[in-house]
């Protein structure tokens, strides 16, 4: 047996991933470097960790806290683009987040999915808003006024004010 991805069970890859992206602790992240481990979080999650039903368009948690856009194509017969939105609380890096989603679309057998940008979201439940900013460095800067938009749409959040910006990281 190899060495490679191919000769690792689904488990001990991810929990390989995991650790590697741990081991990122401090690190700036690189354009290249994000690319990379989303690679690698496509070839090594496993399918089926996800038990739910539907999976949310939107879906922030509260706090200023990294987000992803990801765009899918919904499996036939709708075969429907689809953007999803979503920030986790836990998510050190803009990757982090693109772990829990990327793994729910596949098992749901969503195609061509792609991480199309990221940034910044800050969701303050007491005070009812939403501010979309910022970059990240691996996947680019998302379209905030997209986001807000389809943040705005979303009847979980349609008592927040959403506002956003170019500025920041």
């Amino acid at each position: 047996m190899g060495s490679g991805p191919d000769s690792t069970s689904g488990a001990n890859h991810a929990a390989a991933v995991q650790a590697h992206l741990s081991d990122c602790n401090g690190v700036e992240q690189t354009a290249a470097a994000d690319s990379d481990r989303s690679t690698l979080v496509e070839e090594s999650t496993p399918m089926g960790y996800d038990s739910d039903g539907d999976i949310l368009t939107v879906s922030i948690d509260e706090g200023d806290l990294n987000y992803v856009v990801v765009t899918a194509v919904s499996p036939s017969p709708s075969n429907l683009h689809k953007t999803f939105i979503y920030s986790r609380k836990n998510a050190q890096y803009h990757v982090n987040v693109a772990i829990e989603l990327l793994p729910k679309l596949r098992k749901r057998s969503y195609t061509d999915i792609q991480i199309t940008g990221g940034g910044r979201i800050m969701r303050d439940d007491k005070n009812k808003i939403i501010h979309i900013s910022g970059c990240s460095y691996g996947f680019g800067q998302a379209d905030h006024a997209m986001t807000k938009e389809l943040v705005e749409q979303t009847a979980r959040y349609s008592e927040y004010h959403v506002t956003c910006s170019n500025d920041g990281y």
